[in-house]
């Protein structure tokens, strides 16, 4: 990414130019940048149950070199993890809402192709 110039620090997607650089440098077919554009995780109290729920949104962009085509899209997980006696932790249900968001993705791109 940086040899084409690239600037990382504006933390946004790169433009369909630089993953065209990015696949004829790489000798790739395909290119895909992915972005964290959302993760909230709330925690719910209440006299029995504790909760903690996590969202998360991804942005995509998918760069097909043969067609020279650039395919924009996001994907959304949710996640919960409760007890009713005990405490629950956060990284369980960020990693699953995650790999959630991830997982559909995947069947995006795998359709696209």
């Amino acid at each position: 990414m940086n040899s084409t110039g690239f600037d990382t620090t504006n933390n946004e997607l790169p433009e369909k130019d630089v993953m065209a650089v990015v696949a004829e440098k790489a000798n790739a077919d395909y290119v895909i940048a992915m972005e964290i554009s959302q993760l909230i995780t709330t925690r719910h109290l209440s006299m029995f149950q504790v909760k903690v729920v996590t969202k998360a949104k991804l942005k995509y962009k998918l760069y097909n070199a043969k067609q020279n085509k650039l395919v924009s899209f996001q994907t959304t997980g949710l996640s919960e993890n409760k007890s009713v006696f005990g405490d629950v932790g956060y990284r369980d249900p960020i990693t699953k809402a995650l790999n959630q968001a991830m997982d559909e993705a995947n069947t995006k791109i795998m359709n696209s192709l």
